[in-house]
């Protein structure tokens, strides 16, 4: 009789610990029992018909990018460097493919417009004199190599009624610390050019190939800041080619 008075009371400390939950437990089933803010009857259906491409809004047509420059200069720059010429392409960069594993990034600050199906980035606002903002370039590459890196962009300030617009200035930060400038202000674009996205709508462009050269010691990251100098009204960036020396 004790024994089986032993194995009830055994049975209901059993049943009594299997019902006591702690309160930690029980708000964490709480949590997953509650329902999501928006009930899956009420999801909201948006409807349409297709269009033959994609459309622009109130963004005109894109700048023109600069040409491409020669295979010469190229060429004449490898020279320059000790070598016969330039050897292949090591990466391509552009908005529409910004990264390339294990080879380089591009990263845009403050960048008005990033367009990836045009394939440009433009920086401008309707205040004339107001387009901060920079690139950034991450290449990466192993020890005891040189690349020759054109990167491609356009820009321009405004000088005035009677002068036009003039080519803008932009500066290369490089990974040391060091910095280049490349002037374009004498590229003199005519006309008044007062207005919001001028850039794109007189169909020339002050048309920019920022050219230099990385030398690589170690393995790693090496990146570089492209900024415009100075007062630059609109400015557009476009792609850096990244070539083996």
């Amino acid at each position: 009789m004790s024994q089986s008075r032993s194995i009830l009371a055994l049975i209901a400390a059993l049943v009594c610990l299997a019902t006591t939950v702690p309160p930690t437990v029980l708000a964490q089933r709480r949590d997953q029992d509650k329902s999501p803010s928006v009930s899956m009857k009420s999801v909201p259906v948006f409807k349409g018909n297709g269009l033959d491409r994609v459309a622009r809004g109130k963004k005109p047509p894109p700048p023109p990018p600069p040409q491409e420059l020669s295979p010469l200069v190229f060429t004449d720059i490898a020279k320059q460097m000790g070598k016969v010429e330039p050897g292949s392409t090591y990466v391509t960069l552009d908005p529409s493919h910004p990264a390339v594993v294990y080879k380089g990034v591009l990263l845009f600050w403050d960048a008005y417009l990033v367009e990836s199906g045009e394939n440009y980035v433009y920086w401008g606002e309707k205040q004339m004199g107001a387009a901060p903002g920079s690139v950034g370039l991450w290449i990466r590459s192993p020890a005891s190599h040189q690349y020759l890196i054109d990167c491609r962009v356009s820009g321009f300030r405004y000088e005035g009624h009677e002068i036009g617009r003039s080519g803008a200035k932009f500066k290369v930060f490089g990974p040391d610390g060091n910095s280049q400038l490349f002037d374009f202000s004498n590229n003199i674009v005519p006309g008044y050019g007062s207005q919001t996205f001028d850039l794109f709508k007189t169909g020339k462009n002050a048309e920019a190939h920022l050219v230099f050269v990385l030398t690589a010691a170690t393995s790693g990251w090496y990146g570089f800041q492209i900024v415009p100098e100075g007062l630059v009204d609109q400015w557009a960036f476009f792609s850096c080619e990244v070539k083996n020396l």
